[in-house]
């Protein structure tokens, strides 16, 4: 049992640092999406190792015929562990999906349309004749399939 107990405290000490880290990736003002999605899955794998651990330490706990206030007590500061993981959990996941909405998520990457003037594509529109479908089809997908245009364009182009 002194054992189970300092494997539980060797594993609350290290939630309680994956705790204080993704709180405080969570409250900065430049958020890294990839840290803190690694700090997350940190702090999930330690409160999954904890409740192994709490299962474990409950049930002697029972087998021992201990106090009820003991059990109490000890089932109660499992709950609190619990509760600090379901808020982080849930922080974080409004945190990264406010960010990923809003694109923050990505700093390096910058939309920026073209700036030359594009010639003048007529596209013509297809009447139900078998003859021009295939001319009309190759044009369309010739648009469709081009990287280089981009996807405003494309939509200027196609409709």
């Amino acid at each position: 049992m002194n054992a189970l107990n300092q494997k539980r405290s060797t594993l609350r000490s290290a939630f309680t640092r994956s705790d204080n880290n993704l709180e405080v990736l969570l409250a900065a003002t430049q958020l890294n999406a990839s840290d803190t999605e690694i700090n997350y899955e940190q702090i999930s794998e330690r409160i999954k190792q904890l409740r192994e651990c709490d299962t474990k330490l409950l049930e002697l706990l029972q087998k021992e015929n201990c106090t009820s206030d003991e059990s109490e007590k000890e089932y109660t500061t499992c709950e609190n562990y619990e509760d600090k993981f379901i808020a982080l959990k849930i922080k974080a996941k409004n945190v990264l999906a406010r960010d990923a909405k809003n694109g923050t998520d990505f700093p390096h990457y910058t939309d920026t349309a073209s700036k030359c003037k594009l010639y003048q594509i007529h596209l013509s529109t297809f009447n139900g004749n078998p003859r021009e479908w295939l001319n009309f089809w190759s044009r369309f997908q010739k648009i469709h399939e081009e990287a280089s245009i981009d996807d405003r364009d494309k939509y200027q182009y196609l409709i």
